[in-house]
């Protein structure tokens, strides 16, 4: 008698060979859609975290910061690579940054990383030192110019401390600039960027220092009305307010101060005298003091005579929080904005 046939015979093998083609062939599209929509999701997962850390960014540049800027990037742990913040710091800009995302509801284990067990960097780029020339009263007024940064946050598939090759402190991706700022973008597999600026939080600071001037020039001028109103017809005196302290004698670019300038914080008391508080109104959003003059005079007139002419003045580079330049010469003028009344 006859033993059983071991194995397969070659039917069999065809016949196997042919149903696992046929059910690779509808069973790939399917694997590959699979992957592609998991890519997706951690794409988009990643995207969502980095537009919330955009927030955070932006609420530190309001909230923590004179001149709206963004947080200072860190290092990672491992000292080899641009952070988006320390999670040990305790003062200072990062301690003031750490503190606004331990009260957001990010996970504090996936913000310099995407917080899976690979540990895949998270990265953020700021460039600084970009500038739009705006007029004050956007539609109308002398210009200003605003300094504004840009940044990017992205993920990417270098880790910290085994970054695979071609992996830098941006990723595979390259360095943000003032040259290539206007075209740049991630490169693959670099993924989920979002990017932003703080143009937007410096043209709000821009407004409220155009609401605080035109407030204080308001006030100046019903306030000489309504001393002027009091008296003779022919009265010729000043009515502007003086407290007696005024700085910076001159002026700049041929235009003439006669008195000098006052800054309108520390002890004048020219804001108090027309009834506005001088916590608000005597410097710019940015911190930068507000200058007044009591007969800002452009025609070469004598001193303090008809018509007295008020005037602010402040650095037309508003966002710099500076002082307006006192230099007495043509090109120092330029480098001041005037608002007369």
């Amino acid at each position: 008698m006859k033993s059983a046939q071991a194995g397969f015979t070659l039917i069999e093998l065809v016949i196997t060979t042919v149903v696992i083609g046929v059910v690779l062939t509808y069973v790939s599209p399917m694997l590959g859609s699979l992957y592609t929509s998991k890519q997706q999701a951690y794409a988009e997962k990643q995207r969502f975290t980095n537009q919330q850390l955009a927030d955070v960014m932006l609420t530190h540049a309001k909230q923590n910061t004179q001149l709206g800027s963004l947080p200072s990037l860190t290092t990672d742990p491992y000292k080899t690579n641009l952070a988006i913040y320390n999670p040990n710091a305790t003062t200072g800009d990062e301690g003031n940054f750490k503190n606004l995302i331990s009260q957001s509801r990010l996970d504090l284990t996936a913000i310099n990383t995407d917080g899976y067990s690979n540990a895949h960097m998270r990265k953020a780029q700021i460039l600084s030192g970009l500038t739009q020339s705006v007029p004050l009263f956007f539609q109308s007024g002398p210009a200003v110019t605003l300094h504004y940064q840009m940044a990017a946050i992205y993920n990417t598939d270098c880790i910290s401390n085994t970054a695979p090759t071609g992996c830098t402190a941006y990723g595979r991706s390259p360095q943000l600039t003032s040259s290539n700022y206007t075209t740049w973008t991630v490169t693959a597999p670099d993924t989920s960027l979002v990017t932003f600026s703080t143009l937007p939080l410096q043209k709000q600071m821009l407004a409220e220092t155009a609401r605080r001037l035109g407030k204080v020039r308001d006030a100046l001028t019903a306030y000489y009305r309504a001393q002027q109103i009091q008296q003779g017809p022919n009265d010729t005196t000043n009515w502007y307010p003086n407290s007696g302290t005024f700085t910076n004698p001159g002026d700049q670019g041929g235009n003439t101060c006669w008195s000098g300038w006052q800054a309108l914080n520390g002890t004048s008391t020219i804001l108090a005298t027309i009834g506005l508080g001088q916590s608000e109104f005597a410097t710019t959003a940015w911190g930068g003091p507000i200058e007044f003059c009591r007969d800002f005079v452009l025609d070469g007139t004598a001193a303090n005579t008809p018509p007295h002419n008020g005037a602010l003045r402040v650095n037309a580079s508003v966002s710099s929080g500076s002082a307006a330049d006192a230099n007495l010469t043509a090109t120092a003028a330029l480098n001041n904005l005037y608002l007369t009344f």
